[in-house]
């Protein structure tokens, strides 16, 4: 096993390449000695010295290591991130601050390689499932207790990169019963017990790096919630859930590679669109350019999405499968997460493929209110509209309903095009992603312990200016009574 191992390791493509037939040790200070003069960004006389000084402890190819420098000094030149440099070290990031091994590729590199993976030899099939699985939880696990089954990449992000940098903007939280419960969650010192309250001190960027990774396999079966069964092992895309046994043997057996973004709960709209889609966005453009390649989802309900994006209903796979070919498997998102990189590079995708569908596309067309019909309803909607149209005589109001939703890109375009949007917690707010940054969102939020205030941290990271409250009595299951003069001031702040 270790032998082989080894002839796949010496196949690998990169920098590595050139270090045939090393010992792990070998390979280790190699690594270490490429990152040092990628940090470092030392001369050429520096490398010349150091070179000369690790020589006599590498038993490898002189030439071919000068060969590798050439061919990374354009890495030395433009700085990136390591994997071992995400933070937090949570959830799926769990003991990536331990893998200090790792190919950096870039998106097409990626793909090309996860394509190429040959894996071990066992053939998955449905019986697999009747036996134990060791779970994997996050890419710690994957990487040292997958016992060379899975392949694992990081993408290179440059430092550059401006959708790396987690700056945020300042949300407007407002009332003592919405900080009481915000108490809970350590974000009480950022709400305001009313408008007149002083600002509370905040900083204008975050100390966390999520560096996109890949895990790739050949042969495996997929769920409907992401999880991923290859032989003993099961990859988890969600660690607070573990899957219970299933007795379901009905598979739908695919041939060709598959990309997966399923995972748990994708199949609710939020987390399709802000958890699930994200997953595309780094390798967006390969996918699109390699047709074989099938989407996985966890239900048909959501291909308009996917049609949106430009993958053909042809290409979509959904619920459990059998994949005989490559399995992709991004990082999954998990609820709350705040995966800020991947949702600016899926604002970008969305916003350039509305500009194929609509040709007239105009910013601060419009205020948006958004009407649910369900949960989350807002009894006094209608005598709230009115107060909106008389206080605000100029503006135009257009009304966003869910029965039935409008399309994909005519949703996305009503928020492409919004000037303010106004709305209950809900996941009509996930079009917000569409908004230009800077554009006001006014929230309401429901007045319980155990709320839900993913949209105010989304909507401080993608720059939009985001407003809350809490009327009094509501509830996630339940409905809103609005305070309207509480919204008017809100609102006069920015219209």
């Amino acid at each position: 096993m270790r032998e082989r191992q080894r002839r796949q390791e010496n196949q690998s493509a990169g920098r590595l390449n050139v270090f045939h037939e090393t010992n792990e040790r070998g390979l280790m200070r190699v690594q270490l000695f490429l990152d040092l003069m990628r940090r470092l960004v030392l001369g050429r006389l520096a490398l010349l010295s150091l070179i000369i000084f690790w020589l006599p402890m590498l038993t490898i190819d002189s030439k071919a290591l000068f060969k590798s420098m050439e061919a990374s000094q354009g890495a030395v030149n433009r700085d990136y991130y390591f994997l071992n440099e995400s933070k937090p070290f949570t959830e799926y990031y769990a003991g990536a601050d331990k893998v200090a091994f790792i190919e950096h590729l870039n998106q097409d590199e990626i793909i090309q390689r996860c394509l190429l993976h040959d894996g071990n030899q066992h053939v998955q099939t449905i019986e697999d499932l009747d036996t134990a699985a060791i779970n994997l939880d996050s890419i710690g696990d994957v990487f040292w207790k997958g016992n060379g089954t899975f392949s694992v990449f990081a993408l290179k992000v440059f430092k550059d990169d401006q959708d790396m940098i987690a700056s945020v903007v300042l949300p407007g939280l407002y009332g003592s019963n919405l900080r009481k419960h915000l108490a809970a969650q350590g974000m009480a010192r950022y709400c305001r017990e009313n408008f007149t309250s002083p600002l509370p001190p905040w900083l204008a960027s975050r100390d966390e790096v999520r560096v996109p990774v890949m895990v790739c396999t050949r042969s495996a079966t997929i769920n409907r919630f992401g999880f991923i069964r290859k032989d003993s092992f099961q990859i988890n895309s969600f660690t607070r859930f573990k899957l219970s046994p299933d007795k379901d043997r009905h598979v739908q057996i695919v041939s060709d590679p598959v990309f997966s973004i399923a995972q748990f709960r994708g199949e609710a709209i939020y987390h399709h669109i802000i958890e699930g889609m994200s997953r595309l966005a780094p390798c967006y453009d390969q996918l699109i350019q390699n047709p074989r390649i099938k989407i996985h989802l966890n239900i048909n309900k959501y291909v308009s999405f996917m049609e949106f994006l430009g993958f053909p209903r042809s290409r979509i796979v959904s619920t459990r499968i059998l994949a005989n070919s490559i399995v992709m498997f991004p990082e999954p998102h998990q609820s709350g997460s705040r995966r800020f990189y991947t949702l600016k590079k899926l604002r970008r995708i969305l916003t350039l493929r509305l500009s194929h569908y609509f040709s007239d596309l105009e910013r601060d067309k419009h205020v948006i209110v958004i009407r649910r019909s369900g949960t989350r309803s807002v009894v006094n909607f209608d005598v709230m509209l009115r107060a909106l149209k008389a206080r605000f005589p100029q503006e135009n109001f257009v009304v966003y309903r869910d029965d039935p939703v409008p399309s994909v890109q005519h949703s996305f375009r009503m928020f492409y095009e919004a000037k303010m949007v106004i709305g209950p917690h809900g996941a009509g707010l996930s079009n917000t992603l569409l908004c230009k940054p800077g554009t006001p969102v006014i929230e309401f939020l429901t007045d319980e312990r155990r709320l839900n205030a993913c949209f105010v941290g989304i909507s401080s990271y993608l720059g939009l200016q985001h407003e809350a409250f809490a009327p009094p009595g509501s509830s996630h299951t339940g409905s809103f009574n609005v305070n309207i003069e509480t919204l008017l001031e809100i609102m006069s702040k920015h219209l």
